[in-house]
């Protein structure tokens, strides 16, 4: 009699990993907040404006994509933010070619038009 061979499985949640305490690609929006306040600093300090007042400009974008990532990315589903913002915007669809009538009213206005 064979014997059935068995492989190990993980039943687990898949993950997308795990990059500076941050899950998937999320640690790529404080790194672009760190080089738009290196950015910063760099176009402040060469238009004249002192050193100290500089790096507090300067030090104003990384806040505010660690404010980004635990309003709208850190334990929130996919697709959160954006479907947030189409929220706010007044639920009109981003996508190209999209109507944004019901299909029902679409019918009954195309009837009109093939009758007249």
């Amino acid at each position: 009699m064979k014997h059935l061979r068995q492989t190990p499985t993980n039943a687990s949640n898949d993950s997308k990993g795990h990059s500076l305490g941050l899950e998937g690609d999320q640690f790529l929006y404080i790194i672009a907040g760190v080089v738009a306040g290196i950015i910063i600093l760099l176009v402040s300090m060469n238009s004249g404006i002192s050193p100290g007042t500089s790096l507090i400009i300067a030090a104003i974008p990384i806040p505010l994509c660690i404010v980004f990532l635990f309003v709208f990315k850190i334990g929130k589903p996919p697709r959160y933010s954006a479907d947030l913002f189409q929220k706010w915007f007044g639920n009109k669809s981003l996508k190209k070619g999209h109507s944004l009538l019901s299909p029902y009213k679409e019918i009954s206005q195309g009837s009109k038009t093939n009758e007249a």
